[in-house]
């Protein structure tokens, strides 16, 4: 049995990808204003300062020149971004960004940053008319789009969301989050074509994108392509090893394939990386099983009883095994007791029950 698992959100990996880096960036971006005076050195010294990602003296700096000329709509907005550096708390950057948009209602960059700081704090409707403002002043900015999808991601409304992620493919074809994101909603809407099409161009751009390739396998799977959708899994391990999700996926797809050695092996990293996944446990107790190491099949299945007593599967399995390849009717009665109770209805395992009585031994 395989439980369906989805591959990371787009929200998850947007909200990973606007946090790292994006605002140094935006820092360095920042024009410089020519004002003749004392604040204007000082906010050069700040940027100069941010560069080199020394933010105390950055918002020292700031803050010698908002003492010179307090109305300085860039240098709130610089400052706004050094503290959330400093604090890494989008609300000690919020009072600085709104300051600048107070002074400056058109200065795009800040209402933009500002939004970002409230999807960090997941505001979604303090976030929307921001990014919205950002791109009625500025339509092909497409940071601000794809932030715009996010935030209707997250209330569900998925039309809109697409919408804006494919205007962001417009301006930049290949930007992976958008990519990622058209992708993963056409998967759950059952798009798989589109999503294919979509994750073709994100992995041929982006070779190194792991949940990328995460998603093409479970496309693949979709698709009825198993041979695809192995090599996309087989990717995705070699990019993130330590990640369960396509060694769970694998697992699977080499059972299916009748490749027992490799679904062990995958199973087996399963369990390493995730000592509580119940059903590796399971899988890999009836994979062992079947090449007859019965000590570690025994292992396993004790395992996956440890985790799930109430799984009439497992105690289905541990009443065969300890049938068939333990011969101890008494402990495989004992397990195909509880299975009926769970609901079982195997007819062979209801009249071997039968047979064997309630004194535990088989009839002659």
């Amino acid at each position: 049995m395989q439980t369906c698992q989805l591959p990371t959100s787009p929200w998850i990996l947007q909200v990973q990808a606007i946090t790292m880096g994006v605002f140094i960036s935006a820092i360095l971006l920042l024009p410089g204003i020519s004002l003749g005076h004392e604040a204007a050195e000082r906010y050069h010294q700040a940027q100069s300062a941010a560069k080199a990602q020394q933010w105390p003296q950055a918002e020292d700096f700031l803050k010698q020149a908002l003492q010179h000329f307090p109305n300085y709509a860039e240098a709130h907005h610089l400052l706004g971004l050094i503290q959330f550096e400093v604090t890494h708390d989008p609300a000690s950057a919020i009072p600085s960004l709104q300051q600048a948009i107070t002074l400056a209602p058109h200065l795009v960059q800040a209402q933009y940053d500002l939004a970002l700081m409230y999807l960090r704090q997941q505001k979604m409707e303090e976030a929307q008319p921001l990014l919205k403002k950002a791109l009625g002043e500025y339509p092909t900015f497409w940071e601000a789009a794809l932030a715009l999808a996010q935030t209707f991601e997250q209330q569900g409304q998925i039309p809109q969301a697409l919408e804006q992620y494919n205007s962001v493919l417009i301006q930049a074809p290949d930007q992976p989050e958008a990519l990622y994101a058209v992708s993963y909603l056409n998967f759950k809407d059952g798009q798989w074509e589109e999503a294919h099409q979509s994750l073709t161009r994100l992995v041929k751009a982006h070779t190194q994108h792991s949940e990328g390739w995460l998603l093409l396998g479970r496309v693949e799977e979709m698709r009825n392509q198993p041979t695809q959708a192995i090599q996309a899994y087989e990717t995705a391990v070699t990019l993130q090893p330590a990640s369960p999700q396509a060694h769970h996926s694998l697992a699977f797809l080499y059972q299916q394939q009748g490749e027992v050695s490799k679904a062990i092996e995958h199973f087996e990293a399963v369990t390493q990386r995730k000592p509580n996944d119940f059903e590796a446990f399971m899988n890999l107790g009836v994979l062992l099983s079947t090449v007859n190491d019965t000590a570690k099949a025994k292992e396993a299945y004790l395992h996956a009883l440890a985790i799930n007593k109430a799984s009439p599967e497992l105690q289905y399995n541990l009443g065969n095994f300890f049938e068939f390849h333990e011969v101890d009717l008494d402990r495989a009665k004992q397990h195909y007791r509880r299975y009926i109770e769970l609901g079982g209805t195997d007819l062979r395992v209801q009249r071997l029950l039968e047979q064997l009585g309630p004194d535990l031994q088989p009839e002659n």
